[in-house]
């Protein structure tokens, strides 16, 4: 047990709280292809929000980074509403949302609307950051400071609600179904087929965007 925690670093720490799928391969010294467009958003993404206030804690031999900005405010609020609506999804199929495969179930009442929200956050949270960003939308007004950091304020919220409901509404066309569903619909089929996984009639494979 002791040898297993002397690769726990102060790193690894710090990312666990930005991505866990980066901790994952950090601790099995795996490097993702860096010509990855999706490296290329991370990178992004990144660069816009580590640029803000940094406050560092020192604990023994670790340095932890405390990020507060308005866009760590932007991807909270968005994967909180994520995870109600993949919930909300799950209450219309036979799944128990108390069951999942990825996010253990600790002190949390649901896990499984955790693991589902993983396979959307890229496609519908961060889209919709994206538009809010780059039209312009989102402005310092719509954000207010807390003790626990900088939060969105009821405007903001309503607007990042407003933006979200269009991207769920958006539709695209299912390469695998060969006709046209919408992001709220892509959710429930996607839990179609941890359904149809269960029952052993085929085996799961997430969903992936192409883009």
């Amino acid at each position: 047990m002791k040898k297993e925690f002397q690769f726990i670093t102060g790193t690894l720490v710090w990312y666990y709280y930005i991505c866990k799928r980066e901790v994952w391969l950090m601790s099995r010294h795996l490097t993702p292809e860096q010509e990855d467009p999706f490296i290329e958003i991370g990178r992004l993404i990144s660069g816009f929000a580590y640029r803000d206030e940094r406050k560092e804690v020192r604990v023994e031999n670790m340095v932890l980074d405390l990020l507060k900005n308005r866009l760590n405010a932007l991807i909270s609020f968005g994967n909180s509403l994520l995870y109600t609506i993949c919930l909300s999804e799950i209450f219309f199929t036979h799944l128990d949302p108390r069951i999942g495969f990825l996010h253990t179930t600790n002190f949390r009442r649901f896990s499984l609307n955790l693991d589902l929200a993983e396979v959307f956050k890229p496609i519908i949270v961060d889209r919709v950051i994206f538009t809010l960003i780059n039209k312009g939308m989102i402005k310092g007004k719509h954000f207010e400071k807390r003790l626990e950091g900088i939060v969105l304020n009821d405007d903001g919220k309503r607007l990042f609600i407003k933006e979200l409901e269009e991207r769920l509404k958006t539709t695209f066309y299912h390469r695998r179904l060969k006709r046209k569903v919408s992001y709220r619909r892509l959710i429930r089929l996607e839990l179609y087929k941890i359904e149809k996984h269960l029952i052993g009639e085929e085996e799961y494979s997430p969903f992936i965007a192409y883009w």
